[in-house]
């Protein structure tokens, strides 16, 4: 999943400034602008609609973060009675904008006393940058192994809002200039202190329940039982018979009372009335509607903090299975630990469905994937309840690639395509991976990697030319410059460096004047994508001829690799946490079809502690919106489909691999669906297939 600067962030549409709201900052016609830190962008004043606005123009170059800073008259703001921040933001470009506002104390540091929240806006649009003033209560307990706290107790990720000193306008590594405007700036909303922030340790522990919730707090669906669980799985049995499925699905879940194209046997794509398709193994047009982890899975840590929880199995009796060690940890409190971890999604479903509850499990999720209006098993689902042959479903290569040494971009390594042992690794995995896939009907096709940092058109290349010397694509690098400049001065000039000798350059770990260099980095970055995608494609149509090359599930534009990536996979694949995707082009807007890999939305008024990457109010505006990007998905004539990340929501004190704790499941931990999201998914789905073919209404 996409880890970005977006997780603070609530988007809304509607322009206002309440009575309760302070204006933070007057934008008078007269601002001597001179006084403004500005970072690779210049600023204007300008007058819309009787509005004073900034007006913004930046980016297009190798500046990570273009923006601007406005700093607090008299030193600081007193904010405390405030929930959020909030700025309003028109779009001026027709590129997608990203922007985001960040607010800093006055020992603020890199991600101490700061909190960021950001936005996409769509070209022509508007949108409101929303940061609430996350905070930790004097006393309050210490909470370690979660990414996002309960309300007044943030271990990390909070400020003093009583002393907010600056506010940062900036994008996100923009590929081209942008321009925007920033207008009615102000701090907004109440804040309401929950009960339990001023409870001290001893009353606050434990703070999660028996079925793996939080106890301080009630809400709608709240489970206090199993018996209630039991209750549950009679309502939503009722809920079946209502809610079958689409009846103008085939077997597959392809439009049975569609047009009748070519059947393979395999899924393929095609064009068929202006827009791209996906074509099932019968020859009827598919739309890949799909939720991603479709499986038991919602672990936590115990380890350093048992008493966190009320109650635990004894972890050698009935439930022992349930128990286990996470290894590989990267991120977080327990990185390069091996924490003792305990599953209460598989809890809860031997507490509702009884001994055999994983018998149940997976025809019970194609049950409820049908009757909701889900047609695909997104990535990373349970690869049994695949081989039911009830849903189709796609695939993925996990492999062990080289990476690159020279520096961790976004928040992992590239991949070192030119040293033989990757392409070894993903021949030999390829080739185990899809042994049952290959010529499997159901199967759609195959992701490779996901969210590689690609970056800027040079991120790739910088990487390279500042790893060791025993970096193969280094080598490569610099044999490739050593066959365009002949003669070590011949790059210095070019360059302004001052190497020594062809050795220095490969022993170099410093970055170059990446302007000066720019052509013969970009170069370099275009060689190594289109060494990734044609490798990666001819090891996967080696072993699956018929299945769809899915692409590596890009988190963002990336045109450079996005246009190479283009010529080889079927299908470019994006993960994109943005409100809509309706306009969305895909590699700057070449006419080929795309699948989004990754969307979600979460909610602050049940369960866990954060809505994810992309948060919204309550569980009915997340409804509004999941139906709004999926008809965008519908609209968009290159896109085949849209995946939901994930089935479950994460475990409210932190999954193990690095502490995420988001409400962004289709059911909560104790196995309810959450009656909205299905709500919405059904009245989307049920109608997909008019709607993308245009006869919605009719």
């Amino acid at each position: 999943m996409m880890r970005n600067i977006l997780t603070a962030a609530i988007i809304l549409f509607t322009f206002s400034m309440s009575a309760e709201d302070q204006s933070l900052f007057q934008i008078k016609s007269d601002l001597d602008l001179k006084g403004f830190s500005q970072k690779d962008v210049t600023l204007r004043i300008v007058e819309k609609n009787g509005v004073n606005a900034f007006e913004v123009t930046g980016g297009g170059t190798d500046e990570d973060w273009p923006g601007f800073t406005i700093k607090a008259p008299e030193n600081k703001w007193d904010l405390a009675k405030y929930e959020k921040i909030c700025a309003d933001i028109e779009n001026l470009d027709n590129e997608t904008l990203r922007v985001a506002l960040r607010v800093d104390n006055p020992d603020s540091s890199n991600n101490k006393n700061r909190i960021s929240g950001g936005c996409f806006v769509e070209p022509g649009g508007k949108s409101t940058i929303e940061v609430f003033l996350t905070r930790r209560q004097p006393g309050a307990p210490d909470l370690i192994g979660m990414k996002e706290f309960p309300q007044g107790m943030a271990a990390e990720g909070y400020i003093r809002p009583e002393e907010v000193s600056q506010i940062v306008f900036f994008m996100h590594r923009p590929i081209k200039q942008q321009k925007f405007l920033v207008s009615n700036i102000r701090a907004a909303g109440t804040y309401t202190k929950a009960p339990y922030e001023d409870m001290k340790a001893d009353k606050f522990f434990p703070f999660i329940d028996e079925f793996g919730q939080f106890m301080h707090k009630d809400w709608p669906g709240k489970v206090k039982s199993a018996e209630d669980m039991k209750a549950r799985k009679i309502e939503e049995e009722k809920d079946f018979e209502k809610y079958p499925g689409p009846s103008g699905w085939n077997k597959y879940g392809g439009w049975q009372d569609g047009p009748t194209l070519k059947a393979t046997g395999h899924f393929y794509t095609a064009k068929h009335g202006g827009k791209w398709w996906l074509v099932d193994p019968d020859g009827r047009l598919f739309f890949s509607h799909g939720i991603t982890c479709v499986n038991s899975g919602s672990a936590t840590p115990l380890s350093d903090r048992e008493n966190y929880f009320k109650s635990i199995p004894d972890k050698d009796g009935k439930h022992k299975d349930l128990f286990f060690t996470q290894k590989a940890v990267k991120h977080g409190y327990y990185k390069d630990k091996t924490p003792l971890c305990f599953n209460f999604g598989k809890y809860n479903l031997s507490l509702k469905y009884g001994d055999k509850w994983e018998e149940l499990f997976g025809p019970l999720a194609c049950k409820r994937l049908r009757s909701w209006g889900i047609s695909t098993l997104g990535l990373w689902s349970d690869e049994d309840i695949a081989k039911l042959h009830t849903t189709p479903y796609v695939t993925w290569v996990h492999y062990w690639p080289k990476n690159l040494k020279g520096k961790t971009n976004y928040w992992k390594k590239f991949i070192d395509v030119f040293a033989p042992e990757t392409w070894e690794s993903l021949k030999a995995r390829a080739a185990n991976f899809l042994k049952d896939s290959a010529n499997d009907p159901w199967c759609i096709g195959v992701f490779v990697d996901n969210e590689l940092p690609w970056e800027s058109s040079t991120t790739v290349a910088v990487t390279t030319i500042i790893s060791p010397a025993d970096q193969k694509a280094k080598q490569v690098f610099v044999e490739d410059l050593k066959a365009k400049y002949k003669d070590i001065e011949a790059l210095n000039k070019v360059w302004g460096a001052k190497f020594a000798s062809w050795d220095a350059l490969l022993k170099n770990d410093k970055e170059p004047d990446v302007e000066k260099a720019r052509a013969d980095l970009e170069a370099f970055s275009e060689k190594t994508a289109e060494t990734y995608f044609k490798n990666v494609r001819e090891i996967v149509k080696a072993v699956a001829p018929n299945k769809l090359y899915l692409g590596c599930r890009f988190n963002g534009d990336f045109l450079y690799a996005a246009k190479i990536a283009a010529k080889y996979c079927d299908v470019v694949s994006y993960n994109l946490y943005r409100d809509s995707v309706a306009d969305f082009k895909v590699a700057g807007g070449m006419d080929m079809p795309a699948i989004i890999g990754e969307w979600h939305f979460g909610a602050l008024d049940r369960g866990p502690f954060a809505g994810g990457l992309r948060t919204v109010k309550n569980q009915e505006e997340r409804a509004k919106i999941y139906k709004s990007y999926v008809a965008g998905a519908l609209k968009n004539p290159n896109l085949i489909g849209c995946h939901w990340f994930q089935y479950n929501d994460e475990a409210t004190s932190g999954r193990p691999l690095e502490g995420e704790n988001y409400q962004i499941g289709f059911i909560d931990i104790a196995d309810t669906p959450y009656a909205e999201t299905v709500a919405a998914a059904r009245e989307v789905g049920y109608e997909m297939y008019k709607t993308r073919n245009g006869e919605a209404g009719k």
